[in-house]
């Protein structure tokens, strides 16, 4: 079932236009913008979400890492990405669906890294993830792919989200969405957990260290959300 506050997009087959502006540096409009939006952000999470998240004083505030989700809220996942790090804007992996969502995907350039599917982009793709990161950008990835609004389990994920994380050697921390029984009313109370550092070791390679980040990533978003509350939205 799609979940009423879902931002859809028509355009499930759009591609990442050549041109497109990687790492673009917003002009003072779109500083506006962000603002307004991280305003608005922090407005959904506590009133209308009635989200805590625990644990924020472990991310890093002047060097680069990834950070991995579970992905189960349409607008709290992205509002989280603006909030946790204003005024930094994180660089968050997305699909090019996202370019068609109205209004949203004239302004994702500001804080997103629409994956493309042709080899020349795909080139700039990389270099921007690389330029992102080595400027102090945090670097999202929801390896669940897709949103499943309230999901109280763990889909399945692939070593192959993991491996900028392992080609950088970038430390890694995990962001677990969990549900609890409300106190009022039927849609659970949210709680965001943060985990980490996860360290690559330097002496094994970037697939051996892929291998480890998933598999100890996936552990901790299995521990933590193992007594979620169950919701049908």
């Amino acid at each position: 079932m799609k979940s009423k506050e879902e931002p859809t997009s028509r355009h499930q087959d759009a591609t990442v236009p050549a041109d497109y502006p990687y790492n673009k540096r917003p002009n003072p409009l779109e500083r506006l913008i962000y603002f307004l939006l991280f305003l608005y952000a922090k407005f959904h999470l506590k009133f209308i979400l009635k989200t805590t998240v625990k644990n924020k004083k472990i991310l890093p505030k002047n060097s680069p890492f990834f950070l991995y989700a579970n992905h189960t809220q349409p607008l709290g996942d992205p509002f989280l990405a603006v909030t946790l790090f204003y005024p930094n804007t994180p660089r968050v992996l997305v699909s090019p669906a996202n370019l068609g969502i109205p209004f949203i995907g004239r302004f994702l350039h500001l804080a997103a890294l629409p994956i493309p599917s042709d080899l020349k982009t795909l080139k700039r793709f990389n270099r921007a993830l690389k330029d992102a990161y080595e400027t102090n950008h945090p670097i999202i990835i929801f390896p669940e792919a897709h949103v499943l609004p309230y999901c109280p389990i763990i889909r399945e994920i692939s070593e192959k989200s993991f491996r900028p994380a392992a080609k950088l050697r970038s430390d890694v921390y995990v962001m677990t969405t969990t549900y609890k029984k409300p106190k009022f009313g039927k849609k659970p109370r949210i709680i965001v957990h943060l985990d980490g550092p996860l360290s690559p070791d330097p002496a094994k390679t970037a697939s051996e260290n892929a291998s480890f980040l998933c598999t100890t990533t996936l552990k901790t978003l299995h521990s933590r959300t193992k007594n979620n509350y169950i919701y049908y939205p």
